[in-house]
């Protein structure tokens, strides 16, 4: 306020400053520059006429209002540009912020309704609708309690064959498998039930919980101490075959190894994938200990007779393929907690669902502007295709995966959900798992049959075809991991049984081995090498004495050990 001026052009600058609504800095500048102007206006001004001077100046300049506009638009326009474009970046940006709390908002006003008990819609679609006393799960639970920790360090002894270890370790193996004979036993008794499944169960979650991992940690943490209690008992079971088979007990080491394999196939091809892979796991385990008694033992024509005829039988009742759809009940009850219900099966994403109805982060921000968003209908069809297409797959042998693709592929997988397309890129690997334990089980039919060959008639086969001509095999089995059958030739050892293994490549054979001599019969896709059915280890080492062997309720097996 400038004393010199009339108080009546003080009011109304003031009243101009005040109207303007802008920065302190340029009011006050505006206020100078106002002050200097009138003041140069009433310059050499008689006093008694400044007054009615100041009057008709106020006049001419205007409404006190107006000014204030002119002046502060006049103020905007000569800002810098650099200022002009982080002002008008800032509205932008406070808008979209708006915008997007308003949206969000309005997303996180519905409320899911969660009207399905997908933990019993499991148990539902595993057990085939069985009544549940043909089940053995509860009998392989009470079994379970059975089991001891004690000389647990026994399971890390990597020399499997009883004769391979030291007198400490035998010892401790036989410990290993003397506290554990009960449970061992409950359990093989258990699995005289036909069936066998899961019942899962999850504690009651709120309505209203938007985290889909709820239930995803409840069913997992209802399954997981199981799981955990079957590979024990394959721990366990596996020295037990061993110990048998070294003192003799050949019958009762081939209906472990079969009781083995069984529960471990029981388990592939229903049920969760982590149930699946832990199936594929022991009935591996079975597979391991049968070619250590085929390997380490003089079976009798008889006994290959017996161990094959069983074989065919359990490999005819699993086919050993992973199955992926129980997999997707995690999916539906993430749609059912993150979309709404309008009661005829569709409804609106909720803020949890972004991560389902996405295709990839440009259609994320779609979703939360309101652009574009799959209802739930949508979400939940293409959740079905997902896994229509993942079993397309996985009737593709690795070999055709590569060379004779489809329009989908493990490696690039295309699906309209980037959550199930992160998904579907580590189905890729698991569908190897499968193929390896498939082919395995070839091979260990075809080794079985070639051997018998020889027994009977004195010679090995010239081909895997003389062995189908003499009726120990129906049919040459094809390798997954090439474009033809599996391989066989004759060494000056004996013969080679193979498969061209995971990198698709057949090396002739060639055999990896361990320090040991141990043939490395699952080779890494990146060292190279076949997958080996046959030999098992090193034929120039020396030969593993095996005590007599007994009669078990087989009948009378004969044989001893290999010279």
């Amino acid at each position: 306020m400038d004393d010199n001026l009339p108080e009546v052009v003080n009011a109304y600058i003031e009243s101009v400053i005040k109207k303007m609504r802008y920065k302190k800095k340029v009011r006050a500048e505006v206020r100078q520059e106002l002050d200097g102007h009138f003041a140069d206006a009433l310059k050499g001004c008689a006093d008694e006429n400044k007054e009615q001077t100041a009057k008709e100046l106020i006049e001419n300049f205007g409404d006190a209002g107006m000014l204030a506009i002119l002046i502060r638009r006049g103020k905007k326009r000569n800002r810098p540009l650099w200022k002009k474009a982080i002002i008008k970046t800032l509205k932008v940006i406070g808008i979209l912020i708006l915008f997007v709390l308003f949206r969000g908002g309005y997303m996180a006003a519905g409320r899911p309704t969660i009207s399905v008990d997908y933990a019993q819609w499991l148990t539902e679609k595993v057990s085939g609708g069985k009544d549940e006393s043909l089940n053995a799960w509860d009998d392989i639970l009470k079994a379970s309690e059975l089991l001891s920790d004690q000389y647990t360090e026994a399971s890390d002894i990597l020399k499997n064959w009883p004769g391979d270890m030291s007198d400490e370790e035998l010892e401790l193996t036989k410990n290993y498998v003397r506290v554990n004979e009960a449970a061992i036993d409950k359990f093989i008794e258990a699995l005289d039930k036909p069936y066998y499944w899961v019942n899962y169960t999850v504690e009651p979650i709120n309505p209203h919980d938007m985290h889909g991992d709820v239930f995803v940690s409840g069913v997992m943490e209802g399954v997981m101490p199981l799981l955990n209690k079957c590979k024990r008992f394959g721990q366990r079971m596996q020295k037990r075959i061993l110990l048998k088979a070294y003192d003799g007990d050949i019958d009762g080491a081939v209906n472990d190894a079969m009781v083995l394999q069984d529960f471990g196939a029981r388990q592939i091809g229903k049920g969760l994938l982590i149930e699946q892979l832990v199936g594929i796991a022991i009935e591996a385990i079975g597979h391991s200990v049968m070619y250590e008694i085929i390997d380490r033992v003089e079976l009798s024509e008889m006994q290959l007779q017996y161990i094959h005829g069983n074989l065919e039988k359990q490999f005819a009742k699993s086919e050993g393929r992973v199955n992926f759809k129980a997999e997707k009940v995690f999916l539906y009850d993430m749609v059912q907690r993150s979309f709404t219900d309008d009661g005829n099966g569709s409804g609106r994403v909720l803020p949890k669902g972004i991560p389902l109805a996405m295709t990839d982060w440009k259609s994320g921000i779609k979703i939360l502007f309101g652009v574009s968003a799959p209802d739930r209908r949508e979400v939940l069809k293409q959740i079905d295709r997902f896994y229509d297409d993942t079993h397309r797959l996985l009737e593709r042998t690795p070999w055709q995966s590569v060379n004779e693709p489809l329009e989908i592929r493990w490696d690039n997988f295309n699906s309209n959900i980037h959550l199930m397309e992160i998904l579907g890129s580590g189905f890729g690997r698991v569908s190897e798992f499968s193929w390896r334990l498939r082919v395995d089980r070839d091979g260990l039919i075809t080794t079985i049959a070639v051997l018998r060959f020889e027994k009977e008639k004195g010679r090995l086969p010239s081909s895997l075809g003389d062995v189908v001509e003499a009726g120990y095999l129906k049919s040459v089995p094809m390798d997954p991991f090439s474009d033809g059958a599996l391989s066989y030739k004759q060494t000056d050892e004996g013969f080679v049984l193979y498969s061209a293994g995971p990198d698709l490549i057949d090396d002739g054979g060639m055999i990896l081995r361990r320090e040991n001599g141990n043939v490395i019969q699952f080779p890494k896709r990146d060292k190279g090498g076949d997958i080996i059915f046959w030999p098992r280890r090193s034929m120039t080492g020396e030969v593993i004495p095996v005590k007599p062997m007994v009669m078990g309720k087989m009948g009378p097996m004969g044989g001893g050990p290999k010279k």
